[in-house]
């Protein structure tokens, strides 16, 4: 059996373009646009965020050499290196603040998510396998 390599944090609601499960910035954005966080958490929510704008990168597109270049891209489903500590340090407080929100959240582990076409020290994007996550 293959040891996950990768994590991802996930809600119950689906991704429209993707049809993965849809991550926790995605549900923690509603609530805020929901006006649902108290004062001290939409502060915290603010720095979480300004955190991983400044410690992990955001590839604006993925260079693909596929045909349907543009349907690809909006597959493209992200995780994290089981070996990147920090970021996942702070996914999991983003996932207590959700849980206390009432968002169910999970996290999934796989040690093959989907064809990788962006890798970096933390993070991978992959296209799902169509049979799912393995």
């Amino acid at each position: 059996m293959n040891r996950p390599r990768y994590l991802r944090f996930v809600t119950t609601r689906r991704h429209r373009d993707s049809g993965a499960s849809e991550g926790l910035f995605a549900a923690a954005y509603d609530l805020r646009r929901a006006g649902a966080f108290a004062a001290h958490e939409a502060v915290w929510f603010q720095q979480t965020v300004g955190w991983f704008e400044r410690h992990v990168k955001v590839p604006k597109r993925v260079d693909l050499d596929l045909p349907s270049w543009s349907k690809q891209q909006d597959r493209v489903v992200w995780w994290w290196h089981a070996e990147a500590a920090t970021p996942i340090r702070h996914m999991r407080h983003l996932a207590t603040m959700l849980r206390e929100h009432g968002v169910v959240v999970r996290v999934l582990r796989s040690a093959k998510p989907g064809l990788i076409v962006y890798d970096d020290d933390v993070q991978v994007g992959a296209i799902p396998f169509r049979d799912g996550v393995r």
